[in-house]
């Protein structure tokens, strides 16, 4: 009787791993971000995207023009001013990390370097889009030069045009 409860155990338990192992969402947000020319912030905790843009459309040099305004990127509060052509966001980095049950099994795969953190930075220019964690240091995607500092809970993003 006891050998009996602990081989139900067992295949109830591998049943449940390959179920997880094997999830597929309805919906996958990166497979479904469409092409931009500006980078894409996603939250890999709720799979939420949104374009980090500088104004809308084109930037001035005329002082007059100049715009300074609140956004919100991916759940993530900052600001942009079109005159110092700059994007500055507060990511807060919490227990919340990347949630693979929010992707597909495809994506999954291609954010395995971001695993361990909760934003990443998309480049969707391109049909096949480049993925870059959210990790202290500076990279350049286009015309944008990116910038991540910070320290403990909360990081700072700042994105200038090149």
């Amino acid at each position: 009787m006891k050998k009996k409860t602990i081989i139900i155990t067992a295949v109830v338990l591998a049943l449940f791993v390959a179920g997880i192992i094997l999830y597929e969402p309805k919906f996958c947000p990166l497979c479904h971000a469409k092409q931009t020319d500006a980078p894409c912030l996603i939250d890999l905790h709720t799979g939420e995207i949104g374009e980090i843009h500088i104004g809308n459309g084109e930037l001035s040099d005329d002082p007059a023009t100049f715009v300074f305004y609140l956004t919100n990127v991916a759940g993530c509060k900052g600001y942009c001013d079109t005159g110092s052509r700059c994007c500055s966001l507060k990511l807060e980095q919490s227990a919340k990390t990347f949630n693979r049950f929010v992707f597909c099994r495809v994506c999954r795969e291609e954010l395995r370097e971001c695993r361990h953190t909760r934003y990443a930075i998309l480049d969707l220019r391109q049909a096949e889009e480049v993925i870059y964690p959210v990790v202290i240091g500076e990279f350049t995607v286009g015309e944008y030069q990116i910038a991540i500092t910070g320290e403990g809970e909360t990081l700072s993003l700042l994105m200038k045009t090149t």
